[in-house]
């Protein structure tokens, strides 16, 4: 990670984006601003140079005839974004501004190698992102982390990814960004992160809020968030101990490890496990479609699962597991039978049967009823 401007040019930076962004009245209001170099110059950070060309570039208020590839700056004014003219940056920066999080400023640089710097006004990690470390097992002065960005996006958009045409960009937006690095320093006194991606750090921290603000982004219990960002995200070696620790929330779990259903072999493995611990029957059809020839243990396992949870399901699970397995190569097919369905005429002997047995049953009560009164009359 190459080193940070120094702290005059982050003055610099900040003064000149007072300027040439937003008269006084409006960066006072304002959120967060940032100014980009030419994006020829985002040679590691790709998705810095994609996000503007598709997130900003084809925003309403974009200035006709302006080329996306030139500096500009950007700002906001409640919902709106407001575009200015470009400001001088370093000749590494490839963007630079400062954002507000729960009333804390934090002035930030992006390098051309995709390193970011974050430079908090204070000693104390703002609650939003102390959450997320904390979700995340983020220490200050701890070791550095490494998320899987695009992991952690994908599944907490949930189902607008694919009914939403925005989340849909969101969610390429964060396959741009890709795996993200990054620590958390105290220097004199104030809190530093550093991190690199294909979006530096700000790109990812943005496309987070985006989904998180999203209707129809999944919800997950407290008790389980924690465990679930970790499994999505984590590529380090707790990630699987986490996708282990999830079923400990019980049913809460479940949407998370039907997700990592679609993950490697050991996510796999884990989410097999623990829908078999939970007893998650409804799950059994996805089970076995996560069954892969190219992952003999998640294989295994999901025989395992099929073996357990078959004669606890009802007969619409059991054909649409049976369904999931016609279309699995890696399972044999015999592994479930096809549900039994009685026909009319079996229905109508079943019914004869009740009847009859019904009527014996009346008949024997009333022959020993018959019998109890000629008792009591002879004894009368």
């Amino acid at each position: 990670m190459r080193r940070s401007p120094t702290r005059l040019t982050t003055a610099a930076i900040a003064a000149a984006m007072s300027i040439a962004c937003a008269p006084a009245t409006l960066a006072q209001q304002a959120s967060w601003r940032v100014a980009f170099g030419p994006s020829a110059s985002a040679i590691g950070a790709s998705a810095i140079d994609w996000m503007r060309r598709e997130l900003l570039a084809t925003n309403a208020a974009w200035p006709l005839l302006r080329d996306a590839s030139a500096p500009f700056c950007a700002w906001n004014d409640g919902d709106k974004i407001l575009f200015g003219e470009a400001i001088t940056l370093p000749g590494e920066c490839v963007a630079a501004g400062e954002f507000v999080v729960d009333s804390s400023t934090i002035a930030f640089e992006c390098r051309n190698d995709g390193s970011e710097t974050w430079r908090l006004a204070g000693a104390r990690l703002p609650a939003p992102i102390a959450n997320l470390f904390a979700q995340l097992r983020i220490d200050v002065d701890g070791p550095p982390r490494a998320l899987d960005f695009a992991s952690l996006a994908g599944n907490l958009a949930g189902v607008a990814v694919e009914e939403d045409s925005r989340a849909r960009v969101l969610h390429l937006a964060a396959l741009q960004c890709g795996e993200v690095t990054l620590a958390a320093t105290r220097e004199q006194g104030r809190i530093v992160i550093t991190g690199r991606s294909g979006g530096g750090l700000v790109g990812p921290a943005w496309i987070l809020a985006e989904l998180r603000r999203r209707d129809a982004a999944q919800t997950m219990d407290a008790s389980v968030l924690a465990w679930t960002a970790r499994a999505f995200a984590g590529a380090d070696a707790d990630r699987l101990e986490a996708a282990r620790q999830l079923q400990r929330a019980g049913a809460a779990a479940v949407p998370a490890l039907r997700a990592l259903l679609h993950g490697d072999e050991a996510s796999r493995l884990c989410a097999i496990d623990g829908l078999l611990r939970l007893k998650a029957v409804s799950e059994l059809p996805r089970i076995v479609a996560a069954a892969d020839i190219d992952m003999p243990l998640a294989t295994a396992m999901a025989e395992t699962a099929i073996e357990e949870l078959l004669p606890l399901a009802d007969s619409d699970t059991r054909e649409r597991a049976r369904k999931a397995l016609a279309r699995n190569a890696a399972l044999a097919p015999g592994l479930i039978a096809s549900s039994p369905r009685a026909s009319g005429e079996q229905r109508q002997r079943l019914v004869t049967i009740a009847t009859l047995t019904l009527a014996c049953l009346v008949g024997l009560w009333l022959r020993e009823r018959a019998r109890l009164a000629r008792a009591e009359r002879a004894f009368a």
